[in-house]
């Protein structure tokens, strides 16, 4: 990439206050980037590896919305469910170390 020096450090003063805003604001903006790339260039830059994946993805969190609304299932508060899977992985680790 040819660029000027004044043209890396507008980018550079840009980025870095960009980072400098709230989460909430910095998820937007990299949205809109990411939209603009997808029309400019056809891809997305969504984590999924492919379209099919993303669909499946979003199917599963459909279903299990569904099962939430139709009290089949409660959910836990998220640092409690991210303290019961690492808990979970840790037992596990152990027992492949023991093994």
């Amino acid at each position: 990439m040819n660029e000027s020096k004044s043209s890396a450090a507008a980018r550079d003063d840009l980025l870095a206050k960009v980072l400098a805003l709230p989460a909430a604001d910095r998820e937007f903006i990299a949205e809109r980037i990411d939209e603009t790339l997808e029309q400019e260039t056809g891809f997305s830059q969504s984590p999924f590896a492919t379209p099919e994946l993303a669909q499946a993805w979003a199917d599963e969190v459909e279903r299990r919305i569904d099962m939430i609304d139709k009290g089949l299932v409660k959910p836990l508060p998220a640092d409690v469910a991210l303290r019961e899977a690492r808990e979970h992985l840790e037992r596990r680790r152990a027992g492949r170390a023991a093994s």
